[in-house]
């Protein structure tokens, strides 16, 4: 019996130092992974938030089919297909613009939290055009192939963990993360990044 799963199974009879322990060994990671999906930090950490109110109702219910890290991503993928469906239902009734997308600064704060500090001001511009360009690339690939890719890359999931996040087949994420690297490889060698 894993980790996780003994936490999930304390929090499910009220230890709320178990629940706890959860939300500091997943918060980083799925606040990094709703970001990417919605693009507003704040609507992230709503998000988040509305996951562990979720996991906590729905710990005496969990059923050990896959992985509790992948029942957590299931529930914050879910919440943030959600968000997304609200917000276009939202923006079909009043059009904004986002400040932020017009300045072209759209995804700027999850790549600053990932890069390292840099020692000589050129470099500095030349990593933030790479960031720039290898951002761009990525909104190029299909969602589910960018989405997948991430999951594998940034949050450490395995792929089955990203098959049952995803509802797909553990061959399909296989094609897809394969066809996201191909495509971003070919896309970042185009503009030489």
């Amino acid at each position: 019996m894993d980790y996780d799963y003994e936490l999930l199974k304390r929090t499910a009879s009220g230890d709320e130092g178990a629940f706890e322990e959860l939300v500091r060994r997943y918060r980083d990671r799925l606040l990094r992974f709703c970001y990417r999906f919605v693009k507003d930090v704040y609507e992230a950490e709503d998000i988040v938030q509305e996951v562990f109110v979720n996991v906590y109702r729905f710990a005496p219910h969990f059923v050990p089919r896959a992985s509790v890290g992948a029942f957590i991503f299931k529930v914050a993928a879910n919440q943030c297909l959600n968000t997304l469906k609200k917000r276009r239902r939202e923006r079909k009734a009043i059009p904004s613009i986002s400040l932020f997308r017009s300045l072209g600064r759209e995804g700027g704060e999850l790549v600053d939290m990932l890069a390292a500090p840099l020692k000589q001001p050129g470099e500095e511009m030349e990593r933030e055009e790479a960031k720039r360009e290898f951002l761009e690339a990525l909104e190029k690939l299909p969602p589910k192939h960018r989405a997948a890719l991430l999951m594998f890359e940034l949050d450490g999931l395995s792929y089955n963990e990203i098959a049952e996040v995803m509802e797909a087949s553990l061959a399909e994420v296989k094609i897809w993360i394969y066809r996201a690297r191909r495509k971003l490889a070919a896309l970042l060698k185009d503009k030489d990044v």
